[in-house]
């Protein structure tokens, strides 16, 4: 297993704010209901699927310029797609966005940009879905989720160990067309683990406390519903417990495994850095951080102080336990939120209301 934190000091400007308002209200001419993804109809997922396909097949952004250059990762490809983009902007942002103040916000910012790029560029007119594991918890691995096989509505399975763990079925097989460039070219895959930890805590074992912690005892039905209904009014602690590095944020990407775990592939130059970077990989990644996104927003909706609540440093501790959103420089709601040109960057404050940016949870 690489681990999903190799943590790294950075420095960011930021000064810190304790202001609690948005900015102005935005009025949405419609309403996006997201929707679990098996809520979807067949042809809903099929449109999905072929749009995200479609990404994968666009040139590169012109408009896209990287500007944090990590040691971790491999360069930037310019024969990439620009479904690759959205890649490599998670890849080189990693250090920023996770056990900072950024995470939830950036994330959420990412996901609803995708979205609209799917919308821009191909055509798509369906909501963002999202999975909600959760439901999953006591079986995933037999889950119908990932027995969806059809070549056109099928998200797939498991992969094949004997071809590297790639996916063999669903839309997004191997013989689907739809084909990754970081960290080098190769086809999607997955890799079951129900036990993740075992490798990160024999390196980092204050990080990863419990070795034999089974993936998914962490996003139970009662997780989840406990964990929307503490903290109030704490968005570090709420922060803190829906990403520590053995909780549900972190035992979805890992127990997958493969390219949502971001294992490297065999075609992978090295020495390969994995972990958080190459995530974005799996598509799945945007069906769990659209969960992350509903689990914070019901959250916000519990309780006035969850809903304005945000407090974090724009630098990562790099034991993770003391400071597990971040060290000051604070980060703050007018903090902007990184794209690089990819996609419009907002600030913290315009993402804090998913109201303000016309979209609800099912």
């Amino acid at each position: 297993m690489l681990l999903l934190w190799l943590p790294i000091i950075v420095l960011v400007s930021a000064t810190f704010s304790s202001a609690l308002a948005f900015p102005g209200e935005r009025h949405c001419k419609t309403q996006e209901v997201r929707k679990e993804w098996r809520k979807l109809s067949y042809h809903q997922k099929a449109r999905w699927l072929d749009a995200v396909k479609c990404l994968s097949h666009k040139p590169r952004s012109r408009t896209f310029v990287p500007s944090r250059f990590p040691t971790d990762i491999v360069k930037y490809n310019h024969s990439g797609s620009l479904y690759d983009d959205f890649v490599f902007l998670h890849m080189e942002q990693n250090h920023w966005i996770h056990a900072t103040g950024l995470f939830l916000p950036w994330h959420r910012w990412f996901v609803y940009q995708f979205t609209e790029t799917l919308r821009k560029e191909c055509r798509y007119e369906g909501v963002a879905p999202y999975w909600d594991w959760s439901l999953d918890s006591k079986d995933v691995h037999g889950s119908s989720f990932f027995k969806e096989s059809g070549s056109v509505s099928g998200l797939g399975g498991w992969g094949d160990p004997n071809k590297d763990y790639t996916v063999q079925d669903g839309a997004l097989s191997e013989s689907s067309g739809f084909a990754l460039s970081y960290p080098a070219y190769h086809h999607l895959r997955r890799n079951w683990t129900i036990q993740p930890y075992i490798a990160g805590h024999a390196v980092y074992p204050k990080i990863f406390p419990d070795a034999y912690v089974l993936a998914n005892s962490t996003f139970t039905p009662e997780k989840v519903r406990h964990l929307t209904r503490s903290h109030v009014g704490d968005f570090i602690g709420f922060q803190s417990d829906i990403e520590n590095p053995e909780h549900m944020h972190s035992a979805v990407h890992v127990m997958t495994g493969g390219d949502l775990g971001g294992q490297c592939p065999a075609s992978a130059p090295s020495p390969c850095g994995g972990g958080q970077t190459f995530s974005v990989n799996d598509p799945l990644f945007f069906l769990h951080h659209g969960m992350i996104d509903k689990v914070w927003a019901v959250w916000q909706g519990k309780h006035h102080r969850n809903a304005v609540a945000f407090a974090g440093g724009s630098v990562q501790d790099p034991t993770y336990v003391g400071h597990p959103t971040g060290e000051a420089p604070w980060l703050h709601l007018n903090s902007t939120i990184p794209t690089d040109g990819l996609f419009p960057s907002t600030t913290i404050g315009g993402v804090l209301s998913i109201s303000r940016l016309c979209y609800s949870y099912e």
